[in-house]
């Protein structure tokens, strides 16, 4: 099934042109199996370039908010996105 769904994700991207990469879940895929009563959803974090050293699918662990550096710079460090803070209040303050 999850094969099945990145194939579906990345022939409708090469289909478009896109270039700025996909990224299912910015949790690990174990995630879909939870009965969660919250979801965060996030547009591009990694603002206006690709970065092919990150998973597509999703992380092995973790948030990629909180395990990733989305900048040119890396002068942030780990979670360095310009809405991680944002989205990690969000969680702190949600108990997520």
């Amino acid at each position: 099934m999850i094969d099945d769904l990145v194939a579906r994700i990345e022939a409708a991207y090469a289909s478009k042109r896109y270039s700025l990469g996909w990224r299912l879940l910015y949790s690990p895929v174990d995630v879909l199996e939870m009965k969660a009563e919250v979801a965060f959803f996030g547009l591009n974090p990694g603002g206006s370039r690709d970065y092919p050293e990150h998973p597509r699918l999703a992380p092995k662990t973790g948030s990629a908010y909180v395990t990733e550096v989305w900048s040119a710079k890396k002068q942030g460090g780990l979670g360095s996105s310009p809405n991680s803070g944002s989205h990690l209040v969000c969680r702190s303050r949600s108990g997520a």
